[in-house]
């Protein structure tokens, strides 16, 4: 109720500021009218005419004062970022999957995991979540010193980390390129018949540059899978609790031991695969451009995070879903080069960080300052390029900017609890 009061109250300003213009415009009109009357035909108005249009006039100035503080305390700027709808969540996109848990899963819900999983995520598109999940996967599976036995998922039913992936498979006796097999599709992660040692010997580990390296792949199949799947629970046919499905796989401990990092890509959409990733993960990683746009879901993206850690207000009788999550940070991509386009970069990220930080309820979410990450991928350069034909990582040109990105997530990991890793 109190996020539908604030919002039909901005609603009301809207109209009461667009009415006011008009008003400005009719009392000027007014005034003026008035004034010339006077001068210049001898004629003089009701007192009760020019009192009116005074009136309008120190209206239409208040109006102008608040709307002016309004600005300045949203920081002045056009990204229209505000604190006071934060957790506001208008449909039931975040409420279905917060439906209260049974004892069978609170066990499940409240474990923790020995190893980092890595969810790397966004509500927009077009951010580079495949892009940064390939090559972070590359420089940790390949580090000079202490390689990490990576697993990757691809929950994405676009496939378009599989395609990346798929580059890096050896070529057929043909000369063909080879393509992922149906057995170590993503579905294979849920499904609850599959033993956790049959499951992990699924995963594609066959590949070129990768080493000590496994990966699960995602086609268009899997978003009916997705579909069927969250039907089947919320109808009351399927008994057991699909939003932890993943989260038993990659906490058991097979998984747990031979594996020490797990990164997660997912699309940019609330469905039962992100659902599953967002209760599995222990670290969020939210890549976004500088624009007003992604700014603004990257804003409610982690609002909605808050709600499945924490569960919003409005939910009643739900649980949060996500007790353990953390966002390990952000990161700026395909931004311009350029000094005014580093100094726009720098005031974008400000502005988003001083809008979050301000909401009490995301400190035990959110890292400690600073959110963005140093490193910020460029669009201009050979990375994209790259990335039409191969992972951009195996190239030395392209190597730095995902070192840094996975020395400074290393660095975080380590600072945060994973003190091993």
């Amino acid at each position: 109720m109190a996020g539908d009061s604030k919002r039909l109250f901005e609603t009301f300003n809207l109209v009461a500021t667009t009415l006011g213009a008009i008003f400005l415009g009719l009392a000027t009109a007014f005034v003026v009218g008035a004034a010339y009357n006077e001068r210049f035909e001898g004629n003089s108005l009701p007192i009760w005419q020019i009192t009116s249009g005074a009136a309008l006039l120190v209206g239409v100035a208040c109006g102008a004062l608040l709307f002016r503080r309004r600005k300045k305390e949203t920081g002045g700027t056009t990204v229209g970022i505000a604190t006071d709808d934060l957790f506001y969540v208008p449909d039931s996109s975040i409420s279905v999957w917060l439906k209260p848990t049974d004892g069978s899963t609170e066990q499940i819900r409240r474990a923790t995991s020995d190893i980092p999983i890595l969810l790397i995520a966004n509500l927009k598109g077009g951010v580079a979540k495949t892009m940064l999940s390939a090559n972070i996967a590359a420089y940790f599976s390949t580090r000079q010193e202490a390689p990490k036995k990576v697993t990757l998922i691809d929950l994405d039913y676009q496939g378009s980390l599989s395609k990346m992936i798929q580059r890096d498979l050896p070529l057929l006796s043909n000369g063909e390129s080879a393509e992922f097999t149906v057995a170590c599709s993503v579905e294979s992660l849920f499904d609850r018949d599959l033993s956790d040692s049959d499951c992990l010997l699924r995963a594609e580990t066959d590949f070129e540059e990768f080493k000590s390296f496994r990966f699960y792949s995602c086609d268009y199949g899997f978003d009916d899978f997705e579909v069927i799947r969250q039907f089947e629970w919320l109808a009351g046919i399927e008994k057991h609790d699909v939003r932890f499905l993943l989260r038993e796989r990659l906490l058991s401990e097979e998984f747990q031991k031979n594996s020490d990092i797990i990164i997660i890509d997912t699309g940019p959409r609330l469905t039962l695969g992100s659902v599953n990733a967002i209760a599995a993960a222990t670290h969020v990683f939210v890549p976004t451009t500088t624009d007003t746009r992604s700014l603004e879901a990257t804003r409610t993206f982690l609002a909605r995070l808050a709600n499945l850690k924490f569960g919003p207000e409005q939910v009643e009788d739900g649980d949060p879903i996500a007790p353990n999550l953390k966002v390990i940070g952000a990161i700026s991509t395909i931004v311009s080069g350029g000094s005014a386009a580093e100094e726009s970069n720098s005031r974008l990220e400000r502005t988003l960080e001083q809008a979050l930080y301000t909401e009490d309820r995301l400190g035990a979410l959110l890292p400690p300052r600073p959110l963005f990450f140093p490193t910020r991928l460029r669009k201009a350069g050979p990375i994209f390029d790259t990335a039409q034909t191969s992972i951009p990582f195996w190239s030395s040109n392209n190597r730095k900017p995902f070192k840094e990105i996975g020395e400074e997530l290393e660095s975080r990991l380590i600072h945060d609890c994973f003190t091993n890793f």
